[in-house]
């Protein structure tokens, strides 16, 4: 149990974020995946290495970028290809990694990960010591944190594109037959604003049919005064997410705004008078939250 990830794994990781970065720019990307070589590279390297967290959330991020900047003319040939080897329309390889049960394992080597990091001399007591990997809600590591993140923005991109791809749009489909957005909520009880915004983010590309009552509740809920101050972009979020629901037509839409319209609306008028009420002392960072909100 004490025996650190394979060395290599952090830094191919590396390798591939800054092969990411490059990309941005549309000329090196069109260059380094003109021949098909490199998406192959980067599909391969999280299952080479038994799923390692790290290259994991690097793959997903590149891939996502890889995704979502294509042209038409080839998006569905890399998207074929992606889904083919990750088994999204079936099992769904990406998917399941996060879901509680095998998300554990993953967490158990972000732990190894960061514990082998430390380099400090009781690194090893440390490792001896650790703990049974936790649920959603003890999820505190926030190299799992980027793996969630990732993996969220790596599904939620077929979703955006379903629009214009008729695969995208085939994948995204069956992602709700999956238990997607189920999963999404689940990802609320993760410690983490970051992990929280992408899964709000995420959810306001679902449609409002496909979320159940305790789904529903358990987004009004989040409009909470008491995360003034802490989470002002989940807030924001997730006003935006339920502002979309309440202007949405057809008849879910229509039952959310009878059952919902006016707690949210009160729920909404708290928020926003603890905002305006919220003293910043001068605080560059929290005065700009508070404008945002």
């Amino acid at each position: 149990a004490g025996e650190p990830p394979p060395p290599h794994c952090k830094k191919m990781a590396a390798i591939i974020d800054l092969l990411t970065d490059m990309m941005d720019d549309e000329q090196v990307r069109e260059e380094l995946l003109k021949d098909g070589s490199l998406l192959n590279v980067i599909l391969q390297a999280p299952v080479d290495v038994s799923v390692d967290p790290l290259l994991l959330a690097s793959s997903l991020e590149c891939l996502t970028l890889i995704i979502d900047r294509a042209s038409k003319h080839s998006r569905d040939k890399i998207v074929r290809q992606v889904q083919v080897h990750f088994n999204l329309m079936v099992d769904n390889q990406v998917l399941s990694l996060i879901q509680r049960a095998k998300f554990k394992e993953l967490y158990k080597v972000c732990d190894m990960h960061l514990m082998w990091s430390e380099h400090t001399e009781d690194a090893m007591d440390k490792i001896k010591l650790a703990c049974q990997p936790p649920d959603y809600s003890g999820c505190t590591n926030y190299l799992a944190h980027n793996v969630l993140i990732a993996t969220v923005n790596f599904l939620n991109v077929f979703t955006l594109l379903a629009s214009e791809s008729t695969l995208c749009d085939r994948i995204s489909k069956q992602l709700d037959k999956q238990g997607r957005d189920i999963l999404l909520f689940q990802l609320l009880e993760v410690p983490s604003t970051q992990v929280h915004e992408v899964a709000v983010r995420s959810l306001g590309n679902v449609e409002i049919a496909q979320l159940d009552k305790n789904e529903m509740d358990k987004l009004v809920n989040m409009l909470d005064p008491n995360l003034i101050s802490r989470e002002e972009d989940l807030l924001g979020s997730v006003i935006v997410r339920l502002q979309t629901i309440l202007d949405a037509r057809g008849e879910a839409a229509d039952v959310f705004r009878m059952e919902y319209a006016k707690r949210v609306l009160h729920q909404t008028f708290q928020v926003l008078t603890s905002n305006a009420e919220r003293q910043t002392y001068g605080n560059k960072e929290e005065t700009r939250q508070k404008l945002e909100l």
